[in-house]
């Protein structure tokens, strides 16, 4: 097993420092068949409480869905459109940003690769 990473820095607004990591575990095939008989890949690394990214991430889906409902149904004169595309946009927004956002690490991203900011 082989953790490898790669650091950033940039400047960012206001003349900050943002710091970006990536980091990745490259496993062998035992290791690999190890971590699916197990259902490794799903524990948890490093836990963290994101009530509030999850209030973020809903209050996100949210503004998605109205507005892509409002366009998809006023493109398509079409109720059921609008409603199915902006509960798909919505829910897909939300996710995007739980996904991005949240600190807490599971060892399936460290196995897919994973980049991690501090700003």
């Amino acid at each position: 097993m082989e953790l490898l990473f790669k650091r950033e820095q940039t400047t960012g607004s206001v003349g900050r420092v943002n710091f970006k990591l990536w980091g990745k575990l490259e496993v062998t095939q035992d290791e690999q068949a190890l971590i699916r008989r197990y259902r490794f890949d799903e524990s948890i690394l490093i836990g963290a409480d994101d009530r509030h990214l999850l209030r973020g991430a809903v209050r996100l889906g949210a503004i998605v869905f109205v507005i892509a409902a409002l366009l998809l149904t006023y493109l398509s004169s079409s109720g059921i459109t609008g409603l199915v595309g902006g509960l798909a946009a919505g829910a897909g927004a939300g996710y995007w940003h739980m996904n991005e956002k949240r600190e807490t690490i599971f060892v399936k991203d460290l196995l897919h690769g994973r980049h991690f900011t501090c700003e």
